[in-house]
């Protein structure tokens, strides 16, 4: 599985192999340290032993440039994963016999790398919705195909690296979200801060021709923030903090008291409005009016009686006259 046969060579379908088999570029970079003796031309054409279809280089670079006129393979990805991947293995030793940019293509065109840039990380069930997830997601596989292919002892670790990118992709949209507002909020800030210093030295300057160095103490004036002059001072109030608790039964206390207060005041309307009607059947029971009616008590028998006597009186004179 990781011995190929060299370039050019014909092995047999059926029986036992007689040519001699060879190790791939990605195992001379990983086990051996070093690199093979390889020309230019022969990296671009594929003449290197290694996995069938990852060695020609010149033909997957025409399949990625058909799959991404075909919009099947994300252009953000590739570049930046790839990006990200050379970026980081300058940053390791090149052996003797061959130069930096030399070494760069034997990594891109040995083992599965390139091949899994342009035909695998693609996949649209796995790669992130957003741009910056997508750049991130290339990022992170670069970085850490970069670590796989230099610190690893295992050939063809590109399916691992892409794995362990698959298992974090789902959640690479929500935390560039997370990021982008985060630093979008550190950017207004410092652009409202940010030389404060400045103009209020400019301002002093202006008005009272003052300079002010940086250790000098800026006096701003008190402010009454609509207080009363008490002592020209503003004062914080220290408001405690409620549980959810306190908050319910509080509310809970004002509905009971709100309820009590609509309770009583029905119970004195009904009460009027029982007087009401009572004295007005008083009123409709009675036949003769206070005006008409004959008193009835005794202090008014008394004075009624001498009248009654004088009337008879003069009745009975005036019968006799007549």
């Amino acid at each position: 599985m990781l011995s190929y046969p060299a370039a050019g060579t014909k092995p047999e379908l059926w029986g036992d192999m007689t040519i001699p088999l060879m190790s791939g570029t990605e195992s001379y970079l990983i086990k051996l340290g070093t690199a093979p003796s390889l020309s230019l031309l022969d990296m671009i054409l594929g003449n290197t032993a290694g996995p069938m279809g990852t060695t020609h280089f010149l033909v997957m670079i025409v399949c990625a440039v058909c799959l991404l006129c075909r919009r099947s393979m994300s252009a953000l990805i590739t570049l930046f994963g790839i990006g990200s991947y050379c970026a980081l293995s300058v940053l390791f030793p090149v052996p003797v016999s061959v130069t930096a940019g030399e070494m760069l293509l034997l990594e891109l065109s040995g083992g599965y790398l390139l091949f899994g840039f342009i035909f695998l990380v693609s996949d649209p069930q796995t790669t992130p919705n957003s741009i910056a997830g997508r750049i991130s997601y290339g990022i992170l596989i670069g970085i850490v195909g970069c670590l796989f292919r230099h610190f690893g002892k295992v050939e063809g670790s590109f399916i691992f690296v892409l794995l362990i990118a698959n298992a974090l992709s789902v959640r690479l949209d929500d935390l560039c979200a997370y990021a982008a507002r985060k630093l979008k909020n550190a950017a207004e800030y410092l652009g409202r801060n940010m030389g404060r210093y400045e103009k209020l030295r400019n301002d002093a300057e202006n008005n009272g021709g003052r300079k002010l160095t940086d250790t000098m103490e800026i006096i701003v004036p008190p402010t009454n923030y609509y207080m009363p002059p008490i002592d020209n001072k503003v004062t914080k109030i220290n408001r405690k903090k409620t549980n959810i608790i306190t908050r319910y039964a509080e509310k809970l206390r004002l509905k009971r008291k709100k309820e009590e207060l609509i309770r009583r005041k029905q119970m004195k309307e009904s009460e009027s409005n029982y007087i009401s009607a009572m004295r007005g059947m008083q009123r409709k029971s009675s036949p003769v009016s206070e005006k008409t009616a004959e008193p009835k008590s005794a202090v008014f028998r008394i004075i009624k009686q001498p009248l009654k006597r004088s009337l008879q009186k003069s009745n009975k004179q005036g019968g006799k006259n007549t």
